[in-house]
């Protein structure tokens, strides 16, 4: 029998596939290396309970093709574990490392960076480095 409104089936086909998005297993990622990590996509920490989770990358830096009076800033927020959250920053005088579950977590750059004669970027990544607390 034809559906009465025929974009149902495909819309409730595309949002199970959002659905499933979501509840993927975090990636694994080896403790003390520099990884790039999207914004929504949860990584674990192997071998330590630290689970995190970039929740938004704003970016107002200078682009790297234009002269500016200030540098300015790139922020990351992060989840990290169920609960807690933070905020890391790329300047230099601002916060660009976090303590959690005996671990530190550094912010240690957001790529690309912008570009004023390139094209919009769309996907940005934060740079994060796990280490063991000192």
């Amino acid at each position: 029998m034809p559906h009465r409104f025929p974009a149902v089936p495909l819309l409730a086909a595309a949002l199970a596939g959002c659905a499933s998005i979501r509840t993927t297993s975090p990636k694994e990622i080896p403790l003390g290396t520099d990884f790039e990590v999207r914004a929504l996509d949860p990584v674990h920490v192997s071998d330590t309970p630290v689970v995190l989770t970039v929740m938004s990358i704003a970016d107002s830096r200078c682009p790297s093709d234009v002269t500016c009076v200030s540098a300015g800033d790139a922020v990351v927020a992060l989840k990290l574990g169920d609960a807690q959250a933070d905020t890391l920053h790329t300047m230099a005088t601002l916060r660009h490392t976090t303590s959690y579950a005996g671990h530190q977590i550094e912010l240690v750059d957001v790529r690309p960076y912008p570009r004023r004669s390139a094209a919009p970027v769309l996907v940005q990544t934060a740079v994060i480095r796990v280490l063991p607390q000192r």
